[in-house]
């Protein structure tokens, strides 16, 4: 194994992805906010099928296996992302396109200014 390789697994086993969908906007600010409170960093996407978001944690540190899975678990990613990624040893992959009725469709990155701004113009109306 190269040592590009090698940082490039070791840099994977930073990052936790979060797949949220079907969620009202108060649960996703709580996610959100839970979220921040324990990675370095989260950055946020609208999912390619406009549903949901994904977001990712960056940690400054290697996660075991058992880690990722608890925060996936407590932060509400998707049930069926959990239980697949269970059966083929612990993989964490979130698509960034989505072809649906013959449409391709890409994800995009929003801000955390956008995305706070979204949720709470929604929850005081």
């Amino acid at each position: 194994m190269t040592e590009i390789t090698r940082l490039l697994l070791k840099s994977k086993e930073k990052i936790v992805g979060l797949d949220i969908d079907q969620c009202d906007d108060l649960s996703l600010l709580i996610t959100y906010f839970n979220a921040r409170n324990i990675a370095d960093k989260v950055r946020i996407y609208h999912s390619p099928s406009g549903r949901g978001y994904h977001m990712y944690l960056y940690f400054d540190r290697v996660l075991s296996l058992e880690e990722k899975f608890l925060h996936r678990y407590a932060l509400g990613d998707c049930q069926g992302r959990i239980y697949f990624a269970e059966l083929r040893g612990g993989d964490d992959i979130l698509f960034s396109t989505k072809i649906q009725d013959g449409k391709t469709m890409h994800r995009y990155e929003i801000s955390e200014q956008t995305f706070l701004g979204l949720h709470n113009e929604r929850l005081y109306k």
